[in-house]
């Protein structure tokens, strides 16, 4: 009657060898691509107090104003309705009317220019 393989002591062995090796090689590598990978550095002034938290970066003014976005227009075309703008912009037709001040009842007129609400 044979034994079963993994019952024999010497293949027990020989396993946990393996993974050994296997977690030696892997903490190699780990530790060569940790060596490898550059380290942010924070730098602070001088007078920077110890509880970074307290720190508070202060605007000193020379930083440009942001600009605020632009708003989007659309010149209706002939054909055009508020559904198919309101699609081609991903809006429902509610935002659309309402940014613009319509009710759903109005007739859109060729060359109108309409705002685009942001979705």
């Amino acid at each position: 009657m044979k034994k079963n393989l993994l019952s024999q002591p010497k293949f027990f062995v020989a396993m946990v060898a393996i993974a050994a090796i296997h977690l030696l090689i892997a903490g190699v590598l780990y530790s060569g691509y940790k060596s490898q990978r550059p380290h942010p550095q924070l730098l602070l002034p001088d007078d920077a107090p110890a509880n970074t938290e307290a720190f508070v970066l202060q605007d000193d003014g020379t930083a440009p104003a942001p600009t605020p976005p632009l708003a989007r227009r659309h010149v209706v075309k002939s054909g055009e309705n508020f559904t198919v703008i309101a699609r081609q912009y991903g809006l429902t037709v509610n935002q659309l009317l309402v940014a613009n001040g319509y009710r759903p009842d109005q007739i859109l007129q060729a060359g109108v220019k309409l705002k685009i609400p942001e979705g």
